[in-house]
């Protein structure tokens, strides 16, 4: 039986696709139901989706060692070359998806996920509760190509419902779903300066790289990491 209930609530919406509510029934098809009949009204602001304008709340990096701008200027051949890298979707065949069960304060979890100390320690921060209240099983981790390799917001939201009604709660993401509700590779901007004499030898290098990530946690790959 469905019951209308009025509740009003704000919240900042960070990204496309943000989960703001979540039914819980005894069948798929009443919970899309349910689901259909929630109404979610926006206060439009301008969105932040374009890469080429600089975010100042961003966190850059910077590394250097010597004087690149020097022996660059100082340098006999100069090649300066840009490249770009088109947002990347790994997204497997079988979607992501979530069993949750509380016992008293204990939590139970089955996930796909090759991380299980990594979604420990999310949902126990999260949901506020000792580490060592957490059991998470993940037997076959099935495909998951990176996208995967964290806890998203799904696996709160499934523990945190389970929670409230006191029954198990199973939460799978939807194919749609998985283009904005976990990982995906981001795009790339590459700036790479390299100067030399005429023999060819490398005498300065400037790696610059301008890349996406999210309003609400700073990410960047590791491929930036200098060594020796």
């Amino acid at each position: 039986m469905l019951t209308h209930t009025e509740v009003a609530r704000r919240q900042t919406i960070t990204l496309h696709g943000q989960p703001v509510a979540v039914v819980v029934a005894t069948t798929p098809e009443t919970a899309q139901h349910a689901a259909s009949l929630v109404g979610v009204s926006y206060d439009a602001e301008p969105p932040s989706t374009d890469m080429s304008v600089a975010d100042p709340a961003g966190d850059g990096q910077t590394y250097a060692r010597g004087d690149a701008e020097g022996a660059l200027g100082s340098s006999a051949v100069r090649l300066e070359m840009t490249y770009q890298t088109a947002r990347n979707h790994h997204k497997p065949i079988e979607p992501a998806g979530i069993v949750a069960r509380w016992d008293g304060d204990r939590l139970t979890v089955w996930e796909k996920t090759p991380w299980v100390q990594g979604a420990v320690s999310t949902l126990a921060g999260e949901l506020g509760i000792p580490p060592d209240h957490i059991r998470v099983f993940s037997p076959f981790v099935g495909g998951s190509f990176g996208s995967l390799g964290r806890t998203w917001v799904h696996s709160v939201i499934a523990a945190m419902a389970a929670r409230m009604v006191e029954r198990p709660v199973e939460l799978v993401v939807t194919r749609r779903q998985l283009y904005f509700g976990v990982g995906c590779r981001p795009a790339y901007e590459y700036g790479l300066r390299l100067g030399s004499d005429r023999r060819g030898r490398l005498t300065a290098s400037a790696h610059e790289v301008r890349a996406e990530t999210s309003r609400y946690e700073t990410y960047t790959e590791a491929h930036t990491n200098w060594e020796g």
